[in-house]
């Protein structure tokens, strides 16, 4: 129900009150922290509007960038320790996919996130030139486009990847 990244679902009422505590009314608090450990549905969001409960953006904003990107942040160099070496534009590819999708890389759903993993691994070995490692890297792209299999065709997360992967060309074209 939070606008910019921060999921009830996946937090605990204790963070969320030090969080948000500042940026909303103890009201609001109060009602949101009863979705803690709960998924988002429409009817839901529906009741908390009903009862003027909306979130603005200058209240999010800050939560998102002084708690949730940072996180994030961590989260991915934890699964893609080498990301710094990359260009901006592919490492915030990077982070949006972990923002996304998560940090695990076990199981099926995951094998794109291994793979790229050992993509930017080969690509950090050193001894590689410049154009050697931009081939390497490239590879991204298509695992990229690969995860568009657990989504249907046209739907929102489909869209994503395929934004991520030409954010990812770009990157390596202009960084």
């Amino acid at each position: 129900m939070l606008p910019v990244g921060y999921d009830l679902r996946f937090n605990d009422e204790e963070s969320f009150r030090k969080l948000w505590g500042p940026h909303l009314p103890p009201d609001t608090i109060d009602e949101l922290a009863g979705d803690i450990g709960r998924p988002g549905t429409r009817k839901r969001v529906k009741a908390l509007r009903s009862m003027g409960i909306e979130i603005p953006f200058k209240s999010a904003w800050p939560v998102f960038i002084g708690h949730s990107l940072p996180r994030f942040h961590d989260d991915t160099r934890a699964v893609y320790p080498s990301m710094d070496a990359l260009p901006d534009l592919c490492r915030s590819v990077l982070v949006s996919l972990v923002f996304n999708r998560g940090s695990s890389l076990k199981g099926s759903a995951r094998k794109e996130m291994r793979a790229i993993r050992d993509i930017l691994d080969r690509a950090a070995a050193s001894g590689l030139s410049k154009q050697q490692r931009a081939m390497i890297l490239s590879e991204v792209e298509d695992e990229l486009i690969s995860m568009q299999r657990l989504w249907g065709p046209g739907t929102g997360v489909s869209r994503r990847r395929q934004d991520e992967a030409n954010l990812w060309r770009e990157g390596l074209e202009n960084g």
